[in-house]
This record gives C-alpha cells, structure tokens and sequence, in this order.
C-alpha cells in the first residue's frame, strides 16, 4: 500500500532555529532566509533551558568509595605449562574516611596471605569471601582516613576466554580480556571503572620466553633457577579493566616509520600478517593528528590472539586483536581507542558510547581517508538497516543496564543475536557523521581536542562531551546530541512538497519510525533534527525541533524534485508521497553517492513500515541499481535481498531472477531458500505478476555506451 503524507497538522509556525547560521555551517549552497509563512507569523520561538543528564547515573558496585586505590604494584609468575598461577599485588589506598572494612573485587582466586601497612605500622586484617558478589573482604577495625597500602598474595587458575587465559587453540600462550570485569579472576583489585590510577607490573616467566605487557620494558634479569623476570615501567592512569598482558613464544615484527616504537606480535606457529599491519603507524598518526598531534603512550604493540572473544581490544599499549579475523579496520578501531576509552575514560558503563561511538565513527573515516579499504566496506550500511529494523535503545544507557556490565558485553560478544548494547557502536557513529555534516570536521575534532585535554588521564560523561562540542561548534548541538542520544529509536520525516503560496516550501513533520510488526512506544518529545533540503533549485535548511514544522525554499518557482536528506548526512529516514519518491528516483543518479544511498534506505524503510509494496519497491530500486557507482548498487543489492527474505517464495523467487539476471553479472544474494512466509501485510506481500515481471526485466538491460550515459 502506498502512503502519501496527507492530513498533516501544522501547528503555529516559527522560523527555523538558527536558520542564518546555517549558511556558515553548510559552506556551500546552503541558503536559508526567514520565510513567509501560509499562515501569520507566530511568536519567536521560546528559548528551551539546556537538557541535563539527571537520569543516567553512574553505576554503583556494592561498596561506596570511602576506599579507592592511588596505584598498584602487580607481580605475577605465569607458566602456560601449568593450569595456576600466582601473584602478589601491593595496591596504595586512600582512605577518606574510618571504616572497618576494605572490599576488593576477587572471582575463584585463593588468598595465601594479606597484610595492611597504614601509619608506619604493618598488621594482618581478616580475609571473608563473598563470592555473590565476587567480592573479599578485609577486616580492618577502626582504620583512620590517611594513606595506606594493602598486600595480598594469591593463586588464580586460568581461564579459556577471559581474565588470564591459556585459548584452547594455543594453550602453550597466555593472554587477557579484562573488560568489562574479568580482571579480578587474575587479581585482587577494585575492578571497576570508575578507578583509575598507575600501574607498575612485573612478569615472572619460563627461560626462553617472552612477556609484553602495556608500558615498555624496563629492564630483563634471569633468576637463580633460570627463569626470567620482565619488569615494565609504570604506566599512565587506567583503569584495570585496560590491564594485558601475554606470555609465550612470539614472532616480533617491528612496523616501520613509526611516530612512537610499534610491534605486531604473533605467535610463533600463526601464519605471519604483518601485510596487514603495515598502516598502522600511519594511521596512529593521521588520528593524532586530528586530535591534537600527541601520541598518548611511549609505545604500541599489536597482539594477534587465536580464538579471541572479541575481534579487538585496546588495551593501552598492547591492543589485542583477533588472530582469525586481523585486518585494517580493527585496528583503527583499537588504536583510536587509546584517545576515546584509553585516556578519557567513562566515567560509568552507562556512558560507554564515549569510548566505543567515537572509536567507532572515528574509524569509519580514518579507513576511507587512507584508503585502506574501499569505500563499500568501511560504510556500516548492514548497522543503519539493523537499527532501522530493530529499533534501538538510547545510547546513552540507562543505570538498569549498565549496572551489569558483564551481561552487557556478552550482548556486544553475541551481537547478532542481542543488540541491548551495541547502539554505543553502531548507533552513535550515525549521530556524530550528521554532526560533522552539519558543523564541519575541524570543528568537532576542536570540540574533541578540548575535551581529551580536560579530561585526560581522568574520566569523562557524556554531559562532559556534549558541552565541549556544543562550546566548540554552536549552542544549538546542545540539543541536537542529547536528543539523539536519550531517545530510542530513529526518527521518521514525512516531507512533501506545496507549491500552493508565493514560494514553494516543503511540509515536514517528524515521529519514531516503526517498521511492520514492530512493538514501539514514541514518547512523543520530538528530537531536534538538523535538516538540510536538497531540490532542483537548490539547497534549503532548518532545525525541526516540532512535530511539524515547514522548510521554505529558496527558489523562484516549483521545483520538479527534492530530496529531504540533503549529503545523506540526516540521521532520520525519509517518507514521501509517491509522486515526490518517483521524481526522486528518476533523477538519483545526478546525486552525490550519499544521497543515491539515502533514497535506496528510502525505499527499503517505506517497504519495512508497510507504505510502498513489493513490487512498487523493487521497481524503485532495481531502476536504483542501473547507477553506475559501485557503492550505490551494492547497497541497493543489499535492499533487494531484504525484500527477498521477508516476502513469499514466488515474490522472492521473482525479485532473485530479476535482480541477479544481468546487474554487473555478479551475485550477491545469499544462498539458501527463504521460508516462504509472509511476516508483512497481504497488500505488502502480493505476488509480483509475469507480466508486471516482463516490465521489471526492461530495467535490467545493458547500461548504453558510456558516450550516451548521464553522468552522475
């Protein structure tokens, strides 16, 4: 069933906000004047107080911080040969205030001894398990506020995937995964993230092999009965869940031309990958640059794990990195890291987008600005049409699901299966690229810059974020970021044109997207979207912060097309009514790649919400498909197999015939039969007719010469 946009309620209307400073963020072609309305001019629009950040705290663990470390001294003898180990770590403690107890964070680790240094003398306190919530306890009697320094010698056992690991496909290797909260399975320590404090870490290992570890080697002596001891100079402040180490028999490459020492270590056995590492340094500094030219750590090594959790982890200056999975990507993604999570840390899991949404849109520029990957592969298209079929939780996540951080990063480990968390990853990248579209790059990596030198080696919440971008840019990102970071969901905006007044002008209006079948409640506060119109004319711009509201053009008569999405920039999906679609879809191939892109996710989003049929759909996009852009009509493949997976086996067995025939005379579709049923409405799912099959196939005719082509 096709929808058009009728009946839309304008309420009294405003100018839009900022619209004149829209011609300085927009360099090129954005106009925007006050318009003359349809109707008469309403009040100027309110001034709205600054949204706060009251409902997200923190989570807490089950101590307060009357206690919180000020260092560690961490010494540990790791033989991979055997299944345990053994340790001592002397933690310095600030004590605010009398207490009775110390509560460290310890899982399956046995205490041998423990001894409390504070005010010159030395005594032993009680030691109490509480494995509900993983947790020792010490028994310090009147302990007064001062300095003190606790001691604690232990026995942990190994692990398979996290903490300190032996992996079942290397078990003469050791290595860790410490986040979110394993680091206690290897020692006593206050796990959390919200403590951050140096390190000085010592490795006791077998004669003849190595120990990495995250600050650079001090200094080598070999034992009295042959084994060697690594000791590692201290490091910056972090948290323990940013602790690594690994252990075992090594290839070491040292990757040239470096701006600080940087080594790919794999194990001995592994096929070497150093190919793949070879851009590291240049990418290390092409993010440095951007973020203020200083590289945070003396030096950066890359360790290849077989059989990993996860495909990386940034640990501060021994990243890990899946073995069976190692390429460019991850390791932008986890050198990026060492500014946004490594140095600035969060200041609670409930802001983790701070660490991975960043890295995350960060990386997506960093792999196409190098050209490290084509420009298809470094696009998260599969994300954004997840998000748009699934709908998302804020990314800024409530205290409810941060409080469990380990239940959290199990859903980022099974992500195809669970998406609670990984909006921080996938949601907020699209958010922060409509940002950058709207204010300009240098601008935000100013906002950026700013905000990693105030809150370096310390941590940071995303109220901490959003002021530094909204002092760098303008007020009004404020707004924008905390409205799109609070809300669920995406935002749906219906645009369509009226050229009924002196000036055409386009009617938007804004709600959550709500595809087929999907169970969604719109709060009703609108987001503040950042609109830029793209027409035949021109180009016009606005913030909607309404539920309707109206862009008025900048041109002298009606013009034939628009598109609502101008760069494809707008984090929002588009629905049109069928005319305006049509016109668009005639005149795609003149548009920037972005916005061909955006009018494919225009019509897969109307075929998801029930407003276009299949055969309307795959019209669109098979005519879609004849751009000439690589990028365009792998995307628009991607769409078509959508349609394909949820409609009926003789709709699907069409839309494959006719979209694999002869596009490029490459297939893309996946192999295997769909199921055959219709999850959509009947209308959605009708049967693609031969004859309405024999008109499809006429769009799947050779391209002409180039000669004769348009150019886009």
């Amino acid at each position: 069933m096709e929808v058009d946009l009728v009946g839309v309620r304008v309420p009294a209307l405003k100018a839009p906000v900022g619209a004149a400073t829209w011609l300085l963020a927009f360099a090129t072609g954005c106009q925007s004047t006050t318009p003359t309305r349809p109707t008469p001019t309403a009040a100027s629009a309110p001034q709205r107080a600054p949204i706060t950040l009251g409902v997200h705290p923190a989570p807490r663990d089950a101590r307060d911080d009357d206690v919180a470390p000020t260092s560690y001294d961490l010494e540990l003898t790791l033989d991979p040969a055997k299944d345990t180990f053994s340790g001592r770590v002397v933690i310095g403690l600030d004590v605010r205030r009398a207490v009775s107890e110390i509560r460290l964070d310890a899982l399956d680790i046995q205490i041998d001894r423990a001894s409390l240094t504070h005010a010159g003398r030395e005594f032993a306190p009680s030691v109490d398990v509480e494995s509900a919530v993983e947790q020792i306890v010490l028994g310090v009697p009147g302990l007064q506020p001062g300095t003190a320094e606790v001691t604690i010698d232990f026995r942990a056992r190994f692990g398979r995937e996290v903490g300190a690991f032996k992996p079942r496909e290397a078990s003469t290797y050791v290595f860790t995964q410490f986040e979110p909260v394993e680091a206690r399975r290897a020692f006593p320590c206050f796990d959390q993230i919200r403590f951050k404090v140096p390190w000085t870490v010592r490795l006791i290992v077998p004669k003849g092999m190595q120990a990495f570890s995250n600050a650079p080697a001090e200094r080598e002596e070999i034992l009295r009965d042959g084994r060697k001891i690594v000791s590692f100079e201290p490091t910056r402040p972090l948290p323990s869940y940013l602790i690594a180490f690994a252990v075992g028999t090594f290839r070491v490459t040292e990757l040239p031309r470096g701006p600080v020492p940087m080594r790919l270590i794999e194990r001995i056995e592994s096929r070497s990958q150093a190919s793949t590492a070879q851009d590291a340094p240049a990418h290390l500094e092409t993010i440095a640059a951007r973020l203020g030219g200083r590289i945070p750590y003396p030096k950066i090594d890359i360790v290849t794990v077989p059989g990993m959790r996860y495909g990386g982890m940034e640990n501060a200056g021994l990243i890990t990195a899946r073995e069976e999975w190692f390429n460019p990507s991850t390791i932008v993604h986890e050198l990026a890291h060492h500014w946004f999570g490594d140095v600035v840390t969060p200041a609670g899991w409930a802001h983790i987008w701070l660490a991975e949404g960043l890295t995350s849109w960060v990386q997506d520029g960093i792999t196409v600005d190098l050209g490290s990957m084509p420009d298809w592969w470094a696009l998260p298209y599969w994300s954004f049409a997840r998000i748009v079929r699934e709908g998302q939780p804020p990314v800024l996540l409530d205290a409810a699901t941060a409080s469990d951080p380990r239940s959290m990063w199990d859903g980022v480990a099974n992500s195809f299966r669970s998406f609670e968390v990984t909006s921080a990853f996938h949601k907020a990248p699209f958010v922060l690229s409509m940002l950058e579209a709207w204010v300009g790059r240098s601008a935000i990596d100013a906002g950026l810059s700013s905000y990693l030198s105030h809150h370096a080696d310390s941590h940071a919440t995303t109220e901490d974020l959003v002021w530094h971008l909204a002092a760098a840019t303008r007020p009004e990102v404020h707004a924008v970021l905390m409205s799109y970071l609070t809300k669920e969901g995406i935002p749906e905006v219906s645009a369509r044109l009226d050229c009924s007044g002196p000036r055409p002008w386009i009617v938007v209006a804004q709600r959550r997207y709500e595809p087929v079948g999907a169970k969604t409640v719109d709060r009703g506060d609108p987001w503040t979207i950042p609109i830029c119109v793209r027409h035949e004319l021109g180009r016009d711009c606005a913030i909607l912060d309404e539920p309707a509201d109206v862009i008025e053009l900048d041109a002298k008569r009606c013009p034939r097309w628009f598109h609502a999405n101008a760069e494809g920039a707008g984090f929002y999906l588009q629905r049109m009514p069928s005319r305006d679609l049509a016109r668009l879809v005639e005149v795609a191939h003149r548009l920037m790649e972005d916005e061909a892109i955006d009018v494919v996710k225009t019509v897969l989003a109307m075929f998801e919400s029930g407003a276009l049929e299949a055969d309307t759909s795959v019209t669109y996009l098979l005519r879609l498909a004849r751009n000439r852009r690589e990028t365009v009509r792998r995307v628009v493949f991607h769409a078509l197999e959508t349609i394909r997976s949820y409609a009926t086996h003789e709709v699907s067995a069409a839309v494959a015939t006719l979209a694999t025939e002869r596009l490029g005379g490459v297939e893309f579709f996946s192999e295997g039969a769909p199921t055959g049923k219709c999850e959509w409405p009947k209308a959605t799912c009708a049967s693609i007719t031969a004859r309405h099959q024999k008109r499809l196939r006429s769009f799947l005719r050779p391209p002409r010469p180039a000669s004769r082509r348009i150019p886009p």
